[in-house]
């Protein structure tokens, strides 16, 4: 990648609902529920999550909305995922622009974080970043 590119890519992804939820860990090792759980997912064209990666030498630094709002890329909600997918595409570039947003609200109860990551594992993959 020069200096003046930038690689961008877009992923929509689904939302599902829970109808039975799981609760609780049979092994917290293994990250196994304790019950199993049922849900359905919801038709993409009403209600689904917009993830917009864009890799780039222009700015420095990870850069990260939800909605709308700025929001810390390495703050308290960061999980494994995240991690591995910033610290291995900042490798190959000085910066990550990342905008997510739904269609819904995002404490609704739908599964806006599964939707939202989805899309961030799709967009790892996608146009080489």
């Amino acid at each position: 990648m020069t200096d003046t590119e930038s690689v961008s890519c877009t992923c929509i992804a689904p939302v599902n609902i829970a109808v039975i939820k799981y609760w609780g860990k049979r092994d917290v090792a293994l990250n196994l529920p304790s019950n199993g759980s049922l849900s359905g997912t919801l038709d993409v064209a009403d209600l689904h999550s917009r993830t917009t990666v864009i890799a780039t030498n222009e700015v420095e630094g990870v850069h990260m909305w939800i909605n709308g709002e700025k929001v810390d890329a390495f703050g308290k909600r960061r999980n494994d995922l995240l991690t591995y997918f910033l610290e291995n595409t900042q490798r190959r570039t000085k910066g990550l622009l990342i905008a997510s947003g739904n269609t819904f609200p995002t404490a609704a109860g739908l599964a806006s974080s599964a939707a939202g990551y989805a899309c961030l594992t799709y967009t790892r993959g996608g146009k080489g970043m």
